[in-house]
């Protein structure tokens, strides 16, 4: 995958441009140290200085001659673009026209900001596994180009044809960041959000894994003239005071996005269009071994184990039942791992290790069921990729009614673990209704065709 770092653009000096000589004079060479820009002919890299135009800050930073050049450009460039059109129009070239209207529409941004990962900077999370599912739905009707830092890229199993643009920051993961490490976390991401901006020359762009300081940002700064699509896994901030003043702010940014795509069945948005459309597709080439593996009589839980699982209290309850437990994922806080360590009982294997994709399915492919600890308030309508990939493997999820219910999943649910016995284990829920999830919401074609009638309105 070829990939193309996102640098600061360079200097460059604007003229001033009569209406319709777009064309002929809006590029100097500029002397010394300037470039020009854009190439002759070119009006949609006139375009896609627009973002620049739109920032406030922008504005107040550049000088009065810079700016006015900038606009009277931009402007231009636009209604050289328009009068072409027209032009085909007169001509009754139909077939150019249509070509320019498809060639605009079928252009995407797919963009991922955060780049978590761990110290030795390996990806974390499932933003690689979404950013792979979701360009191999669309690679074919769209031409898509990717944003997302390196160790994303680098992860993800995405043939980029246009090439991936790599964006400056990362955040690593820690168990317990300081304040300043806090702070300068949420300034890398707001700097890779204004780097996709800036640099998309597509109108359209897609937020396929988004959380908080993306939502800020729209409400601040808006949506610089582009076409927003957000992939959502909760559908609000519930609470406390802090809570309410997200809330606000995420309804402010709704207003600015064109469609928001609701991982969950349950996710409800106040401002916005909405589309149901799980994160992950069920394909049989990649689950269907792995589900046909003879199931042992143990359960796992699997994936990144931050503060908002309650591994403790799974802990207590596997100690206290004796049923086999096994929890495999990356721990942040080491500390923490040592201290559950000493509380397991025998019955309970933990480690402290990141799983690569084939020993994560051989894991809970062979599990009779997969426990998440998630917090109800949280993740009652929050979605989970490791539940959905239970379905396609037919092994059981295990965890709150609200989080089962919240998510359309049967399974073994609980209202405290104290109810979650050895005997109820043994049960053995039947696992139809998965197949029939798996052929309908999972589908995957179903998906793609959901996505292509989305981003082609």
């Amino acid at each position: 995958m070829s990939m193309e770092t996102v640098q600061k653009i360079p200097r460059y000096r604007f003229l001033p441009v009569k209406r319709g000589e777009i064309s002929k004079t809006v590029y100097s060479a500029g002397g010394p140290g300037f470039t020009a820009f854009p190439p002759p002919g070119d009006t949609s890299a006139c375009l896609m200085i627009d973002a620049l135009l739109t920032n406030s800050f922008v504005r107040r930073t550049l000088c009065r001659s810079c700016a006015t050049n900038l606009a009277g450009l931009f402007a231009s460039a636009a209604r050289s673009c328009m009068a072409e059109m027209r032009d085909c129009q007169k001509r009754g070239d139909s077939e150019q026209l249509l070509n320019m209207q498809e060639q605009k529409k079928n252009r995407l941004c797919m963009a991922e900001y955060q780049g978590r990962c761990d110290e030795n900077g390996t990806a974390v999370g499932h933003a690689p596994k979404v950013l792979g599912e979701y360009h191999a739905l669309i690679r074919e009707t769209f031409s898509a180009e990717v944003f997302a830092p390196r160790c994303i890229l680098e992860a993800a199993d995405v043939q980029c044809g246009c090439g991936a643009k790599v964006l400056p920051h990362h955040i690593v993961m820690k168990g317990h960041p300081s304040l300043f490490e806090k702070i300068w976390n949420k300034v890398r991401m707001f700097s890779n959000i204004h780097s996709v901006f800036r640099h998309t020359g597509a109108e359209k762009i897609w937020f396929f894994n988004t959380e908080f300081y993306l939502m800020l940002y729209l409400a601040l700064f808006g949506n610089h003239g582009k076409q927003i699509f957000c992939t959502m896994f909760l559908d609000g901030y519930h609470g406390g005071f802090t809570a309410r003043i997200k809330q606000r702010i995420f309804e402010r940014a709704q207003k600015k996005m064109r469609c928001i795509i609701a991982t969950g069945p349950q996710l409800q948005f106040k401002n916005a269009r909405q589309l149901f459309l799980p994160d992950y597709a069920y394909d049989e080439a990649v689950y269907g071994s792995y589900r046909a593996a003879r199931k042992e009589e143990m359960a796992v839980c699997l994936g990144t184990m931050g503060a908002e699982k309650e591994i403790e209290a799974l802990v207590e309850c596997f100690t206290r039942n004796g049923y086999p437990l096994h929890i495999a994922g990356r721990f942040y806080d080491k500390e923490r791992v040592e201290r559950l360590r000493k509380a397991a009982g025998k019955n309970i294997l933990i480690e402290d290790v990141y799983l690569s994709r084939g020993e994560y399915l051989t894991l809970l492919g062979k599990a009779r069921y997969v426990v998440l600890p998630y917090r109800p308030a949280q993740y009652g309508t929050q979605t989970s990729g490791v539940l959905q990939e239970a379905v396609f493997l037919d092994t059981i999820p295990v965890s709150y009614e609200k989080v089962l219910s919240g998510n359309g999943i049967p399974g073994i649910g609980f209202a405290d673990w104290e109810e979650l016995t050895a005997e109820k284990l043994r049960k053995r829920p039947e696992t139809a209704a998965y197949a029939q999830l798996r052929e309908g919401v999972y589908s995957r074609q179903q998906m793609k065709n959901a996505l292509e009638k989305l981003f082609l309105e």
